[in-house]
């Protein structure tokens, strides 16, 4: 079999300085909507997680997270749980395939469904988080449409 072009592998295996970032599909989180569907999301912690729920198989923690264009909260539940027990302020995450979830008029990022995650990035994000746009605190109505 004859080979023409590259002959290495396309991929290198995983191993020291093989970590390959998700490509740039992140969006604003000013951009968050709440009928967004699929959100990733690039951002800094603002806060440490904060443990809302302890039950033997269903913990749930809150933790403040924000970019350049406003801040959103975000759940974890118990299959992140290594990565909230290691979250503290500062430090660059990934989050991606989220889904955007109403409570009481008010939305918040969830991780949650088949194929949310979050990853740690092993680069900091520099970043400066604007706190005063919460996007979290904001009220929508749903209005039928005639």
């Amino acid at each position: 079999m004859e080979t023409r072009g590259r002959r290495f592998p396309r991929y290198r295996a995983r191993g020291l300085g093989s970590y390959r970032e998700p490509g740039n599909r992140s969006m604003p989180v000013a951009n968050i909507l709440p009928d967004t569907q699929s959100v990733s999301l690039r951002v800094l912690t603002i806060s440490s997680p904060r443990l809302l729920q302890e039950a033997p198989q269903a913990r749930l923690w809150e933790v403040v997270v924000g970019d350049e264009s406003g801040v959103v909260t975000l759940h974890i539940d118990e299959r992140s749980a290594n990565i909230a027990l290691a979250l503290k302020a500062g430090i660059s995450i990934w989050v991606r395939n989220c889904e955007v979830k109403m409570l009481n008029d008010k939305f918040l990022i969830v991780v949650q469904g088949r194929w949310g995650k979050i990853d740690v990035s092993p680069m900091r994000f520099f970043i400066t988080p604007k706190l005063d746009t919460n996007i979290s605190t904001y009220e929508y109505k749903y209005v039928q449409g005639e």
